[in-house]
């Protein structure tokens, strides 16, 4: 009888210890992790963003600058003749459709050898009948030698007009050397580069010509 009853209290407190152990304490170390909280999904939108643009600008456009005309130099220069009388050349350049303009002096050989060729033209182009008006004009730049340039006038019988040089002509013409003839438009203008050293009639009309077909007119 004492036996069954030990057993039986052997077997109770070992099914008391049992029933603990299955348990667990959750006071200690092995306490079940929490399960991660469900992690959050971005919500997508099934519309792409619009690309950015920059904003339109409320200032008016630009006009692009229209280009600018090369700055011909006018010979507005005004002087005197060989015999004294005040002479303006752009008016004078302002009666033909291109002039001629030749510096020389006394003293130049090249100069006083190609005034024949120039007295020539002169005559064919007073008297007209070309398509396009031509004059030539003479610069003698050491008119102080009144004789000698009374001389050389009357020996190449240059009838054109001559006129006086002055110091304001240097910014139209580089006279390091002569003979040198530079070129005018109606309105004064400079037409091409300047001839430099002697040409005779012939070379001169071709010369002629060409700065003619430059503004767009013949002979």
């Amino acid at each position: 009888m004492i036996r069954k009853i030990l057993c039986l209290f052997i077997a109770s407190f070992l099914l008391f210890a049992l029933g603990c152990n299955a348990a667990g304490d959750n006071t200690g170390d092995n306490v079940p992790a929490e399960e991660p909280a469900a992690s959050e999904t971005p919500v997508v939108s099934d519309t792409p963003e619009a690309e950015s643009e920059p904003a339109a600008s409320t200032e008016p456009e630009e006009e692009p600058a229209e280009p600018q005309k090369p700055d011909v130099p006018v010979f507005n220069v005004e002087t005197t003749t060989i015999e004294g009388e005040t002479f303006h050349i752009p008016g004078f350049a302002k009666e033909h459709d291109l002039t001629v303009v030749n510096f020389w002096a006394t003293w130049c050989g090249p100069c006083v050898g190609e005034m024949p060729g120039l007295q020539n033209l002169h005559a064919r182009f007073e008297k007209g009948g070309d398509n396009a008006s031509v004059a030539i004009l003479g610069v003698c730049i050491d008119p102080e030698n009144e004789s000698d340039v009374k001389d050389v006038l009357g020996y190449t019988g240059a009838a054109y007009p001559n006129t006086v040089f002055t110091q304001d002509m240097f910014q139209y013409v580089d006279l390091m050397y002569i003979p040198a003839t530079i070129f005018l438009d109606r309105e004064g203008h400079i037409v091409g580069d300047p001839v430099v050293g002697a040409m005779d009639e012939s070379m001169w009309l071709s010369e002629i010509e060409s700065r003619l077909s430059t503004l767009g007119l013949s002979l």
